[in-house]
Order: C-alpha cells, then structure tokens, then sequence
C-alpha cells in the first residue's frame, strides 16, 4: 500500500509531544530515536552462533516507541539552516544524534512529489529524510516501532504495517 498522511497520524500521533531520548548513530547513517517509558529488551545468547556477539546474552534499553532512520539519506535543519547530514564523519552523524536528545516531536509530514519525510521537533530542529539517488524501490527509509506493531516506508512511497 502507498504511504499517506492518514497513516502517518496514526502511528506517530501516540509520539506527539513525547521527549526524545538514547538517540545514537552507531552504524552507517542510521539513527534511532527512542520515545515514551524506557524498558529493558534482553536477547538471551546463542551458543552455537558463528557470530561471536550473538554468543552472549545483551540487553538493551529501548523506549515505548522507537524510530529508526534506516536507508534514507538525511538533512538536519536548526532554524532553517543546515547543520548535518546523512553523508558526514560518524562524530558528525553523533552530534546530529546527540542534538534530537530532549526535543518533543511535534509533527511528522510527507512530502509526496519527492519522497521526503519531514520530522518537525520543538526547538527548532526539522529532520528530512529522503532516497538517496541509487535506492532500489523495496529499500526502507524508515520504521516507527510501537507496541510491536510497525510502520515501515520504502523509497517507493510504499509501507508495510504489521509486526516488524
């Protein structure tokens, strides 16, 4: 299905005006955004794993609702100006990360004609995100984590909802 706006408002209302918080950019230009009560994820180890990280049990603290930037590239606005983006040093992708810390989501728009989603937040902070020119179509942008329930959007303009 096609993503729109009414979708949209009925994933991200529950987030409205909730502080951001743990914001990382650990990997790629990835970020995750984690809102609501903070509770404890544990992924208990497999022994047998060829992946010496997956031996071990890891826990991690996530929020009620988590949004994660996947394939999208991005742009970060403070008062209209640009201060980062997606393309920049992992310290730079942190900093950027580390800005969204405290700030409430205020709004969540779509821009149909070129596919952005636009993260508005309440100190002046917009977030944008967009395909970046060699995205294949079935490649996420994004995904909004609720209750285990998922709003994905793909560089098609496509989403997919359900358990992630």
């Amino acid at each position: 299905m096609l993503i729109n706006q009414e979708l949209l408002s009925q994933y991200f209302s529950p987030l409205n005006e909730l502080p951001c918080w743990n914001a990382t950019a650990e990997y790629g230009s990835w970020i995750r955004l984690q809102f609501g009560a903070p509770h404890l994820n544990i992924r208990e180890g497999n022994p047998a794993s060829t992946i010496s990280g997956m031996k071990r049990r890891a826990v991690f603290v996530a929020g009620d609702f988590e949004l994660w930037i996947e394939m999208g590239a991005w742009e970060m606005f403070d008062n209209g100006k640009r201060v980062f983006h997606s393309e920049q040093s992992r310290n730079h992708l942190r900093r950027a990360a580390g800005r969204l810390n405290g700030q409430k989501l205020l709004k969540v728009e779509l821009v149909a004609q070129s596919m952005t989603t636009l993260f508005v937040f309440d100190e002046g902070t917009q977030l944008n995100v967009h395909a970046t020119t060699d995205a294949k179509p079935d490649e996420p942008l994004w995904h909004v984590y609720s209750a285990g329930d998922c709003l994905t959007l793909f560089t098609s303009g496509n989403c997919k909802t359900g358990e992630c």
